[in-house]
């Protein structure tokens, strides 16, 4: 859980922006969205995907 002093940054790759605004809904996080045009991708590139975590 996460308390009013702490600060995290959840990072989402996907090029859906209602997808993060659908889990910003549903949990009261914020969420980073990095799409394929944003630039980020490179930065992420290292990231493991979704599906091999």
């Amino acid at each position: 859980m996460v308390t009013a002093t702490e600060k995290r940054t959840i990072f989402i790759i996907d090029d859906n922006p209602q997808f993060a605004e659908d889990l910003r809904a549903l949990t009261g996080e914020e969420f980073q969205l990095l799409t394929a045009g944003s630039g980020e991708e490179r930065e992420c590139a290292n990231f493991p995907s979704a599906a091999s975590i």
